[in-house]
């Protein structure tokens, strides 16, 4: 890959190549021409001083991501966009904000059972099919006093039984609901920025 993008809080870190072009009103742009020039954003991060996009020009973008992973407890998640046959999409509602529902991956198991595996827990739906792989995603969170990179493969599902839902309260879920994305527009500002990108991608 010749760039990454990482969601921090509502900010978004990329790690791009000179080559490419992107514009952003608030940035901070530093270099890594080695992996190791990465070192001062980590520290940044980890003491939460960052307020604004970041851009990180580097002559190799894998090998700086690489380096960038191994200062953070790496996880593998997998998640759903779930629609039904009226093209509603299901948000899970957990720590105030909407979300789709998405988990960790298990030792052992591949990406698209565990999809549909979280879909169903957190859900409660049992009828679901995955009908293609959408893009994945890498956002940053703190986890039990831990800094955590998290990669989350998402896949677009069908839902053929959308009534019984019932919302995983153990997961801290406390509601779900259908949403129609072209009717109720005010969603879009009402979920995590990684999550707008993610539907951006999903709605080209």
């Amino acid at each position: 890959m010749n760039s990454y993008k990482i969601f921090f809080d509502d900010f978004q870190i990329l790690l791009i190549s000179p080559d490419i072009e992107v514009s952003s009103e608030k940035k901070m742009i530093c270099h890594a021409d080695i992996p190791e020039d990465i070192e001062p954003l980590v520290y940044l991060i980890k003491n939460h001083l960052i307020r604004g996009d970041v851009e990180v020009i580097c002559s190799d973008p894998k090998a700086v991501f690489n380096y960038f992973s191994k200062n953070f407890l790496y996880i593998k998640a997998a998640g759903g966009i779930v629609k039904n046959k009226k093209e509603e999409l299901l948000f899970i509602f957990k720590r105030d904000r909407w979300d789709l529902p998405k988990g960790k991956i298990d030792k052992g198991e591949k990406k698209r059972p565990a999809a549909t595996r979280e879909v169903s827990e957190e859900c409660g739906i049992q009828k679901i099919e995955i009908i293609r792989k959408v893009a994945k995603t890498f956002h940053i969170a703190k986890l039990r006093g831990r800094y955590v990179l998290k990669k989350t493969t998402w896949y677009e599902m069908v839902c053929s039984d959308p009534k019984n839902l019932k919302p995983d309260f153990n997961e801290g879920i406390t509601d779900l609901k259908w949403f129609d994305l072209k009717k109720e527009k005010w969603i879009e500002n009402a979920v995590f920025r990684s999550l707008k990108d993610l539907l951006a991608i999903y709605f080209v």
